[in-house]
């Protein structure tokens, strides 16, 4: 789910398979040739643990949801994540630079294979 800022993004450790309806604003029109890459980082500055890729966008809207492989990679805890637009495969800028994406405990015990 979104906060209410609409930035922080928070799931339940273990989740996955659940659509989560990014709404993107921007000032510039959005085209056929528009890619958004949304990447997951333990830490600042690293490698992203999931990176997702979506093009296609209908209504100015990202699904985004996770696999059950993708959610294994999230234990509790905070995480950062980014929003990148390209357009014509070149950078055209920053949706959300910086924003946590926290993993929070749940009651019960989580099923492990």
């Amino acid at each position: 789910m979104l906060d209410s800022k609409g930035l922080n993004i928070s799931m339940i450790e273990g989740d996955y398979g659940i659509t989560l309806p990014i709404k993107l604003v921007s000032p510039q029109e959005m085209t056929s040739s528009d890619k958004f890459s949304l990447k997951i980082f333990k830490k600042k500055n690293t490698e992203p643990l999931i990176s997702k890729e979506y093009e296609n966008i209908a209504d100015n809207t990202i699904n985004f949801s996770l696999t059950e492989e993708e959610s294994k990679l999230l234990s509790r805890g905070r995480y950062y994540y980014d929003l990148d637009w390209y357009q014509n495969n070149s950078f055209l800028g920053n949706l959300v630079a910086e924003s946590y994406f926290d993993v929070k405990d749940k009651a019960g015990a989580i099923n492990e294979d």
